[in-house]
């Protein structure tokens, strides 16, 4: 995907009448006009990738275009091209007219919305109100690292940006450019997601600890000598070396069947923003950045909370009360423990937790 602010040369007219068509070979171009004076948004498309226009509901401070990208399976993808002009005000209602129109959208453009999470030094209302909306709404704000506007009068900023709704997109790129004060950005939107691999831990319920025991080559030496680091590398490694072929052998391998909570878009970014000011707190030592670190931690627990709650009474609404499924909450949330027998070498038996995990 390409997204970029152009300025027409000299030699083009600089308010293109609407029965004036602008074409490009091999692409199909969609404008919205803003006046008879110039200005508007236009978005250019392959004519290989198969989609339609789209009608946007009425904006009085966002200038749009939008196309519904038809893709495999029958799905579908809405594209937005948006520009947001400097002395607007971005509305919160505009966007959910936006965003209500299809499950999975990427709007992209100059918003001018400015704020330190994506990498903008000032931050302005505009870009407070469009952080706490994408907040709220699970949307993800998608940046690049490098400012997008050059300015000669003033600091380089972040304008251009994409906002994705229930579809993933890769990191978008700054494309530096001689011909204008704003790069464009690049950026990939990933229709078919890697899911994930499968959880694998040991079951140590089923191991057979004699085997475990009659597989491991030579004993570990309990008191070996450790002067330098290289020393200790030694030292693990040939612990792993003699303890997981064995582990290997007598520990059977199962698959995680718990369904482990996912974070939505917005917990997602509440997290990427709290380490991000961690990490910021803890090379610079500024107290600004160690106060933003504390607020984002309490935010993002209380998010965290709801969302476990919420989980958790669907989860028990969804029980029948003549079904056994009460009991089994119960019982797995009561059940004991299962115990690891002693670890034992030739020289060597640990029975309790302490001396396991001292060995």
């Amino acid at each position: 995907m390409l997204d970029l602010e152009a300025h027409l040369h000299s030699s083009i007219p600089c308010v293109l009448h609407p029965k004036r068509k602008f074409t490009i070979p091999g692409f199909k171009v969609y404008r919205s006009d803003r006046n008879q004076f110039g200005g508007g948004v236009m978005l250019v498309v392959s004519n290989q990738l198969h989609h339609d226009s789209f009608p946007l509901p009425p904006l009085s401070g966002l200038e749009a275009t939008a196309i519904c990208l038809q893709l495999q399976n029958h799905r579908q993808l809405l594209f937005v091209s948006a520009y947001l002009p400097p002395t607007a005000a971005i509305a919160p209602s505009e966007l959910d007219a936006i965003f209500s129109l299809h499950n999975t959208i990427v709007l992209t453009g100059d918003l001018n919305c400015k704020h330190v999470s994506w990498n903008n030094a000032p931050v302005n209302r505009n870009g407070s109100t469009l952080l706490s909306y994408c907040l709220n709404k699970a949307i993800t704000i998608n940046y690049p690292n490098q400012p997008t506007q050059l300015p000669y009068n003033s600091y380089p900023s972040v304008l251009d940006i994409a906002l994705s709704q229930r579809c993933i997109t890769s990191k978008p790129q700054s494309v530096p450019t001689r011909s204008s004060d704003h790069n464009p950005i690049v950026f990939k939107v990933h229709l078919h997601p890697d899911l994930s691999a499968p959880n694998t831990f040991y079951d140590y319920k089923y191991a057979n600890w004699p085997l475990f025991r009659n597989s491991r080559d030579i004993a570990p030496d309990l008191n070996p000598p450790i002067q330098t680091t290289i020393d200790l590398d030694n030292i693990i490694a040939t612990f792993t070396r003699t303890v997981q072929p064995a582990a290997i052998r007598a520990i059977p391998v199962t698959t995680s069947k718990c369904n482990h909570l996912t974070l939505p878009p917005n917990l997602r970014y509440l997290l990427k923003l709290k380490n991000y000011y961690r990490h910021r707190y803890q090379r610079s030592q500024q107290r600004f950045f160690h106060y933003l670190f504390q607020l984002f931690v309490q935010i993002f627990s209380t998010h965290l909370t709801r969302l476990r709650n919420s989980k958790l009474s669907s989860f028990l609404g969804s029980f029948h009360t003549r079904t056994l499924q009460f009991w089994k909450v119960a019982r797995y949330f009561t059940k004991s423990p299962s115990s690891i027998p002693p670890y034992s070498t030739r020289a060597y038996q640990s029975t309790t937790l302490r001396s396991k995990r001292k060995f």
